[in-house]
């Protein structure tokens, strides 16, 4: 991400133009004479607009500058297999708009239908990255991410839509595609004093190889697609300390407060029925360092959700309140169980 910007813009849903209402249709239905164009006549161009399901940056803002990768398969047609065989076009994201820096892709013809991916990584890099994470070249996710920097940089999203001709300035739809892991801590009831120091994940998987997801049948389906983890667990992930404390149902009973302190980070989506350990909350209680720890039974991260762990710090261990599948990072289904202190 360009971080030396306080310009911040939201990009969000758009429904494409057509008879299906949802993606654009790639038929001649009005039987309009075809044009041809002339080479470099007419490139691509793209556009963001506002929305509800659509999701941008790790806190859901593209800044202004942020590097987007797009690439199309020419004259497509519905069910065929693409074949990305185009260059990667670099464009840049400026006040709603997605604009064409180097190389581009051009319309031939008035009739033409085009499979259009784009891609965007959180980070901030000296090079474009003209590839989707395989398993040769992998996404990575920092294993720092109480700084800011590293949080940002391990976002990763994407979009994929078709478009035709008459489209002109072809609106984009992207969603996360790796899951976020939110850790809210209430200590009500014990050491209410107690100062939140840090909060790791531990023991899973920072690196994963992305499979693209095919074009969903309608607009309330989320472009995701599916992930294989790649390498070794890392020992911890330490995670960001939010500026502002979620609120959050810490008994399970429909009272809300607000956390103590609320952190997050940026995973791999990955499944792990027995996880050995998961988060160590690190606080200073009555002058003293104490660590709490949560494992869970299972986990199970998917893509484009936030996993949130509602902890609360009382008597002799840990309440645990999570809610467990929250789609498009928002908040989800809840339920509870208890930890001791270790």
């Amino acid at each position: 991400m360009n971080r030396n910007t306080n310009v911040m813009l939201k990009l969000c849903t758009v429904f494409l133009m057509g008879t299906a209402g949802f993606f654009v249709s790639c038929q001649n239905e009005l039987n309009v004479p075809v044009e041809t164009f002339a080479p470099h006549e007419h490139s691509l161009s793209f556009t963001a607009t506002i929305g509800v399901s659509t999701r941008a940056s790790v806190d859901n803002y593209f800044e202004e500058f942020d590097r987007i990768m797009i690439q199309n398969v020419d004259f497509y047609e519905g069910g065929m297999s693409p074949e990305w065989v185009n260059k990667v076009g670099r464009y840049s994201y400026s006040a709603g708009d997605i604009q064409l820096l180097l190389s581009s892709s051009y319309w031939f013809r008035s009739d033409e239908c085009k499979l259009i991916r784009a891609w965007h990584y959180g980070n901030e890099q000296d090079e474009w990255r003209e590839y989707l994470p395989t398993a040769s070249t992998p996404l990575q996710v920092s294993v720092t991410q109480n700084e800011r920097a590293d949080y940002i940089q391990s976002d990763f999203i994407y979009a994929r839509t078709t478009a035709t001709y008459t489209t002109r300035a072809i609106p984009l739809s992207f969603y996360h595609q790796v899951a976020k892991v939110v850790v809210n801590v209430s200590s009500e009831g014990f050491a209410p004093d107690a100062e939140i120091t840090g909060i790791d994940l531990e023991d899973v998987y920072v690196g994963g190889e992305f499979q693209e997801p095919a074009l969903p049948d309608s607009p309330d389906t989320p472009v995701l697609g599916t992930w294989t983890t790649v390498g070794d667990k890392a020992q911890k992930i330490a995670m960001y300390k939010l500026e502002t404390p979620n609120t959050a149902d810490f008994e399970n009973n429909g009272s809300v407060e607000t956390a103590k302190a609320s952190y997050a980070a940026i995973v791999i989506p990955q499944v792990d029925d027995s996880p050995e350990k998961l988060i160590t909350i690190h606080a200073n209680v009555d002058g003293t360092a104490r660590e709490f720890r949560y494992k869970p039974e299972k986990l199970d991260w998917k893509s484009g959700m936030t996993h949130t762990y509602n902890l609360t710090l009382r008597g002799p261990g840990l309440v645990v309140s999570f809610e467990e599948e929250s789609l498009i990072w928002t908040d989800g289904n809840s339920g509870s169980g208890s930890v001791a202190l270790p």
